[in-house]
């Protein structure tokens, strides 16, 4: 999916806005993440603050992590996801009080400097549903750096990604072992918890494998910081 570069240029994906375009978007169930509500709804491993989400697609999760209490700000580097993300919130707008959310078109290795200037004290929270276990492939330094920089000792990562645990054919997020996201993110956060979980049907049926991990940024330098 990418090609191997380290430049935050590089990691523009030409086809995700193209699989917006033609609906070739399993991940998309148009439905917040089961596995993000039992964190938020079941649990007090989140406490509400500035949350930054990373490929948000088109906004079902930053829309339901508003409406939650958090205050959001989304980023993902297809424009037509990045699109209809900014019709939906206007849509809830209209019918109810304005949400805590905002929606960017950026690259996300390269913020905070696609952000505007108010979002570059670092974040409270980080949300990832399925950026991660693309990027890593191709530009784990890059990304790590980006994570230095838009965290603080005490941030919280909420993380979701593909499990190498299960062997799959056909569609399906990339996977990750438990050793690799250790060894990837080992150097700058602090493993709070790793479980397994299911991804939501990604519309054949199947639900996909998953890792569920609550990490926090600690004192140390890390990567890039």
């Amino acid at each position: 999916m990418f090609s191997a570069m380290n430049s935050p240029q590089d990691f523009a994906e030409p086809d995700w806005n193209a699989r917006y375009v033609s609906g070739d978007t399993p991940w998309d169930t148009g439905q917040p993440s089961s596995e993000l509500r039992r964190v938020v709804e079941e649990t007090d491993e989140l406490p509400r603050g500035r949350l930054l989400e990373l490929g948000c697609g088109t906004g079902t999760n930053a829309i339901y992590l508003a409406e939650r209490g958090f205050r959001v700000t989304a980023v993902d580097g297809a424009h037509e996801a990045i699109a209809r993300a900014n019709e939906r919130v206007e849509r809830r707008g209209i019918d109810g009080p304005a949400l805590p959310v905002s929606f960017h078109l950026a690259n996300v290795v390269d913020l905070p400097s696609a952000l505007e200037a108010d979002y570059f004290e670092p974040f409270d929270v980080l949300f990832d549903r399925g950026c991660y276990h693309c990027v890593r492939r191709a530009g784990l330094g890059a990304f790590q750096a980006m994570l230095a920089r838009v965290t603080r000792t005490g941030t919280l990562f909420l993380l979701l990604a593909g499990n190498a645990n299960e062997s799959r054919e056909g569609r399906g997020p990339p996977t990750v072992s438990e050793a690799e996201l250790r060894a990837d993110l080992g150097g700058l956060f602090e493993f709070v918890r790793v479980s397994e979980f299911r991804f939501d049907d990604i519309g054949d049926g199947s639900r996909p494998l998953g890792w569920s991990v609550l990490l926090k940024r600690g004192r140390g330098p890390g990567v890039g910081g």
